[in-house]
């Protein structure tokens, strides 16, 4: 899959060559020799993406994928470290709420890394209802709510009454819209933390002293560290987390320009597994 002129497009290329200290991978599968046929998962800081039936991965950060989950689970590991890495910074309290804006594949990531840990109450604010209930069955969200009828603000204050809780809201920003910020910083209560894991393509502005009036605690990217990462892959493996609830779609390498278009618009499943090689196994 290469971006020419603005359009993406699938074109045939020279296969990559792997150097020293680098492996050879057929997207889905290792390639012949190598490794004995094990499947693997890592990355490279030069790569120039995954769309594509080959990739050369650094060596020191492949990992070989143990057990029979499935290929297209192992691939959900890079989206849910994600959640995993801000919940494990945000070091949570008992007494504080989990408050998470947007219900996407981060957003689920968000959902199931506070879950697992058994921490509640879990509150999700989406403007979908499929995704709101997605959170709310397979994820383990407690409270769902829709941002056109309750804004996060009022759900997070009346969960709190409900259930007594003297702790501030954890705030896990998962959209990245233009503005958002903004707002739930004008919104926070006294000590939110607010932690923004939303795909972020252009800058934004923020008032410093609306923030700084309310004490938020912001925390901008910075992860996912080694340890959230294979943690959260060894957690599939094991079928602790089941990420595939998030797929609502699988395609072919074609499909992948007009699957972007739909991510890009908010259209889309949380999550579409791409099977470069039309290997559905």
């Amino acid at each position: 899959m290469v971006l020419r002129d603005g359009r993406l497009g699938v074109r045939e290329t020279p296969d990559p060559q792997p150097g020293p200290g680098e492996l050879l991978l057929r997207t889905l599968r290792l390639v012949d020799g190598g490794a004995g046929g094990m499947r693997i998962i890592g990355q490279h800081p030069e790569a120039q993406g995954s769309f594509a039936e080959l990739l050369v991965v650094s060596e020191v950060a492949a990992k070989a994928v143990a057990g029979d989950v499935s290929n297209d689970a192992v691939a959900l590991t890079d989206a849910f470290a994600v959640g995993e890495f801000y919940v494990r910074s945000a070091r949570m309290q008992p007494g504080e709420v989990a408050m998470v804006i947007g219900a996407g594949a981060i957003g689920l990531s968000a959902v199931a890394a506070p879950a697992g840990r058994g921490i509640e109450p879990i509150v999700v604010s989406d403007y979908k209802s499929d995704r709101r209930e997605l959170a709310r069955e397979r994820f383990g969200a407690h409270l769902v709510v829709d941002p056109a009828q309750k804004s996060p603000s009022d759900a997070f204050n009346e969960v709190r009454a409900q259930r007594g809780l003297p702790g501030p809201a954890v705030v896990f920003e998962c959209v990245g819209a233009p503005g958002l910020i903004q707002r739930i910083v004008e919104s926070a209560e006294m000590g939110t933390r607010l932690y923004c894991g939303g795909g972020w393509y252009t800058g934004d502005t923020l008032d410093i002293t609306a923030a700084t009036r309310q004490g938020v605690t912001i925390q901008f990217g910075g992860g996912p560290h080694p340890q959230g990462w294979y943690g959260t892959l060894d957690a599939i493996a094991a079928r602790r987390l089941d990420a595939l609830p998030s797929v609502g779609k699988i395609i072919t390498l074609e499909e992948v320009p007009d699957a972007l278009e739909l991510a890009r618009r908010s259209d889309g499943p949380p999550r579409i597994v791409v099977h470069p090689n039309g290997d559905p196994t």
